[in-house]
């Protein structure tokens, strides 16, 4: 049986582990943290961060916030040294994230307040007295989303089936949305590399050779032209609004919406700050502004040094297979180097382009080659990188 905890946030397990032969309780076993490990989402095992704590006749572990980040979690508790108990495994699910097993949030009181006494959801299913009660409750409790439980009770309503259609084009507007968002949001795809390209030119001796960033930027706002087409007043997705709202005013008892309007002004405002950030004088607006300054300057001996400094730029990739190597925020492998000499890459500087650490920086300390790959240390992170996590030098 798994045990639900939310998703990244720190949380103690508690468990018991049985004599080699599976009949007491093992009471005076001695925890050391190389008897714990976890595994998140199918991945690969690695030590917990903290060492289980005897608590009597049972045990306990701390999972810290950034373990917990994941659907589902194997906790394998397994004597390093000689066996002295019989291995012991828990199965973890998250809930209240997206990235969780279980996407609502149990914590938040809204929800809860749906279903008391007197609630919405309550005095709603007290006012379907000319209807089959049982099959009004349990279409309720199939239904797993706001969306999901209007449609549940509404289609048992005198033509109510015009709501079929409106869940589902919530859905792609939602999933639109949480496209859109995914690639502008601070450390998304497309503000990594406005963060890289500039990580990249502030560090270069004549910064003003980018002769290639102004076809970038018509990129850029090509791009940017085509999410505001969508969303300004007469767009693809403010008619998908419209539309939604010409079916819900037609409704009897169109009341029983009320939950998207709020969703609806949700919405418009996400809307407005991705708007606000493109609009002529926005944040990225300006970025872009600088970066052509920049480049309307360049002359043609600038591109030069610009072609040679960027191809001193090294791609590369986290290992942590080939020497079994677990990275720390000071150290890391990488088997796409292979350079043999000591701290050849000493005093240059590293840049995460994926990972939990992408668009951060920092500098190398000290290089060596450990059996047929590199091994870098650098000036401490904020975490460790994972395995298959991908970073330039520069």
């Amino acid at each position: 049986m798994s045990r639900l905890r939310k998703y990244g946030v720190e949380a103690t397990i508690d468990f018991e582990v049985y004599e080699v032969d599976g009949v007491d309780l093992r009471a005076d076993w001695v925890p050391a943290q190389a008897d714990c490990e976890i595994m998140k989402d199918g991945g690969a095992s690695t030590l917990c961060d903290n060492t289980a704590t005897d608590e009597g006749s049972t045990y306990s572990i701390v999972l810290t916030a950034t373990e917990m980040q994941a659907a589902r979690l194997v906790l394998k508790v397994v004597d390093a040294a000689t066996k002295a108990f019989l291995d012991k495994v828990v199965i973890i699910e998250t809930y209240g994230n997206a990235s969780a097993q279980h996407a609502m949030d149990f914590d938040d009181d809204s929800v809860r307040a749906d279903w008391v006494d007197g609630g919405r959801l309550d005095l709603l299913l007290d006012g379907a007295s000319t209807h089959d009660a049982a099959a009004v409750l349990a279409a309720i409790q199939a239904a797993g989303t706001h969306l999901t439980l209007i449609k549940a009770v509404t289609d048992l309503l005198p033509d109510a089936g015009a709501l079929t259609t409106i869940a589902a084009d919530a859905a792609r507007l939602t999933a639109a949305r949480a496209a859109v968002l995914t690639d502008w949001i601070d450390a998304g795809r497309l503000d990594a590399i406005l963060d890289a390209i500039k990580a990249v030119t502030d560090a270069m001796p004549d910064s003003g050779a980018l002769t290639t960033i102004g076809a970038d930027a018509a990129r850029l706002t090509a791009a940017r032209a085509g999410a505001l087409t969508d969303w300004i007043d007469g767009g693809r997705l403010d008619l998908l609004l419209d539309a939604v709202k010409a079916i819900t005013d037609a409704i009897p008892d169109s009341g029983a919406l009320s939950a998207i309007g709020t969703d609806t002004a949700r919405l418009t405002g996400v809307r407005a700050a991705v708007l606000t950030d493109w609009i002529n004088g926005g944040r990225l607006d300006l970025l872009l502004d600088a970066i052509k300054v920049v480049t309307d300057a360049l002359t043609s001996a600038a591109a030069t040094k610009l072609a040679a400094s960027a191809g001193q730029i090294i791609q590369a990739t986290v290992d942590t297979v080939v020497n079994t190597h677990t990275p720390t925020t000071t150290e890391f492998q990488a088997d796409d180097v292979t350079e043999a000499t000591t701290d050849h890459y000493k005093g240059r500087i590293v840049i995460f382009t994926s990972g939990a650490l992408v668009g951060q920086a920092t500098d190398i300390t000290g290089y060596a080659k450990v059996t047929t790959i590199g091994q870098f240390t650098v000036t401490a992170m904020t975490e460790a990188p994972a395995n298959d996590d991908t970073f330039v030098i520069v």
